[in-house]
């Protein structure tokens, strides 16, 4: 299954300031069958991107493709804006706390890092809630569910447009959302789902899988077997005329 959600997402980002980026990478993961050292917490980043317009957004989308389905890697991009001045400044933070330690060896990891840490201040930020699972029933009370609960966008006295969009992911969705009350939201689902201990374990994983700035999925195209067999078919054809032109050659 290929999640591709460059369209979707492209709607939501904002550039309002010359130094404003959005923060995207390209990342192999362990449990997508790739050789990833255990050190690395199961995944490898590939190349990260720095996105400063819709522009330079489109205009990568081939590129961030290729390298996907080259790697096998999933390409991640972090919603809430970042902004070149407040990266810096954190860049200076963590450059001096390693100075203080000497941790000086760690400095070629500080620019993702704080990439990754620096939302652009003054900025409402967006909330993932990632729902694991392919229901459509299921993400739709999910998604009143968190519409019921408190937030500063009040629509009546019981409804909130807290749901900005509704992100694919490879087992799931993923709600993108503004700040809520989380403290409302497990008994919204559990009157959803009347109690049902089936759901038991998926309210939980819900109210436990609210994030505040983590990125959501933007592209991924899954190697499969026919995939594996095609390359493989491919190499044995090189090989296979690489072995009849030594013999039309007489090549050693």
């Amino acid at each position: 299954m290929v999640v591709d959600n460059f369209d979707l997402i492209k709607g939501l980002l904002k550039f309002e300031d010359k130094d404003d980026f959005y923060f995207l990478q390209i990342i192999q993961r362990k449990k997508d069958g790739n050789d990833v050292p255990s050190a690395n917490n199961g995944y490898r980043t590939i190349r990260p991107y720095y996105i400063k317009s819709i522009e330079d957004y489109e205009r990568r989308i081939p590129a961030i493709k290729q390298l996907c389905e080259q790697n096998n890697a999933r390409a991640y991009i972090t919603l809430n804006v970042r902004n070149a001045k407040g990266l810096l400044l954190s860049l200076i933070r963590e450059s001096s706390t390693l100075l203080d330690e000497d941790r000086c060896n760690q400095c070629f990891r500080i620019l993702e890092h704080c990439c990754g840490i620096t939302p652009k201040r003054g900025v409402k930020k967006t909330w993932i809630v990632d729902v694991d699972s392919k229901s459509q029933e299921i993400v739709k009370k999910v998604a009143d569910s968190v519409n019921r609960c408190k937030s500063a966008n009040k629509i009546d006295d019981e409804t909130y447009d807290n749901v900005i969009a509704t992100i694919p992911t490879l087992n799931g969705y993923h709600l993108i959302t503004c700040g809520f009350d989380k403290s409302m939201l497990r008994g919204f689902l559990e009157e959803q789902f009347q109690n049902d201990s089936e759901y038991t374990k998926l309210t939980d994983e819900i109210c436990a899988s609210i994030k505040k700035d983590n990125p959501t999925l933007l592209y991924f195209s899954p190697k499969t077997k026919e995939t594996e067999n095609n390359k493989n078919d491919t190499t044995l054809s090189i090989k296979t005329l690489k072995d009849k032109a030594k013999k039309i050659f007489c090549l050693p």
